[in-house]
């Protein structure tokens, strides 16, 4: 029997990194508010170009692509304008609400 050659221990030689459950949330929390961006202020310029597009969607029933400031993060929103409650202020997109405050971009 040979001594010298490796047998690789897979995971469990990464077990003992793993050991302390609180140490990987904590460290994925740190991750993530690393990685947050502050929510852009809009112009008034800005914000009655995005306005007009809203009207422009809302009339023609054509799809709209927005970009949505979403808790320190950006995502993308694709869909028809389909509703929008000017009381609360959001917008009815491809079936999701979403607040009118939260979008900063169209496309």
């Amino acid at each position: 029997m040979n001594s010298a050659v490796y047998h690789d221990r897979k995971m469990l030689k990464w077990l003992p990194f793993q050991s302390l459950p609180e140490q990987g949330k904590s460290l994925r929390t740190l991750r993530e508010k690393r990685l947050r961006q502050p929510k852009p202020t809009l112009s008034e310029d800005r914000l009655e170009v995005l306005q007009r597009a809203f009207e422009t969607a809302l009339h023609n029933e054509c799809s709209l692509r927005l970009v949505v400031h979403d808790s320190g993060t950006e995502r993308t929103l694709e869909g028809p304008l389909s509703e929008v409650d000017f009381a609360a202020r959001r917008l009815r997109v491809g079936g999701t609400w979403i607040d009118a405050a939260d979008v900063i971009d169209t496309f």
